[in-house]
């Protein structure tokens, strides 16, 4: 494993943090366009007149910084608790079939669980919250499931 490699799969990783955040955006864009009164409220807090765009491409800056720092700490601590990913570390693919399923499954039973724990929490607190946050609660359409 060269440095080079390495810092290939840095970028590949970057490159697919960018596409996430295009869409985070593209799911902000549509939550401002469609409701006038929340881009009103936020040209009010900041007193900034911005176009919707503006506003949906601001709010995904501070997750972009974050999703940076987040990997330059993985990608020189990573080796240190040995953790590995396929993309930098060719080698770590050498797993057998059944090793793979075995990882597929945990993840599809703890990403599910994780989804059940995520969505009760959901509808054991709403009835504390104020009238005013249900009424605007809808549930997930498509597309906002898929960038939430």
């Amino acid at each position: 494993m060269t440095k080079q490699k390495s810092v290939k799969g840095l970028f590949l990783y970057l490159l697919v943090g960018i596409l996430a955040f295009f869409f985070l955006y593209l799911h902000s864009l549509s939550i401002l366009s469609t409701n006038p009164t929340e881009l009103e409220q936020l040209r009010e807090m900041t007193g900034i007149s911005g176009s919707p765009e503006m506003f949906a491409f601001l709010s995904q800056i501070p997750n972009f910084i974050l999703l940076i720092i987040a990997l330059v700490i993985g990608f020189f601590t990573a080796h240190k608790v040995g953790l590995k990913s396929v993309i930098i570390h060719p080698y770590a693919r050498e797993k057998s079939k059944s090793e793979w399923i075995k990882g597929i499954k945990l993840a599809i039973i703890l990403g599910s669980i994780t989804g059940i724990v995520l969505r009760g929490f959901d509808y054991l607190f709403q009835p504390f919250l104020p009238d005013n946050i249900v009424e605007q609660l809808q549930p997930y359409q498509a597309f906002e499931f898929m960038v939430a």
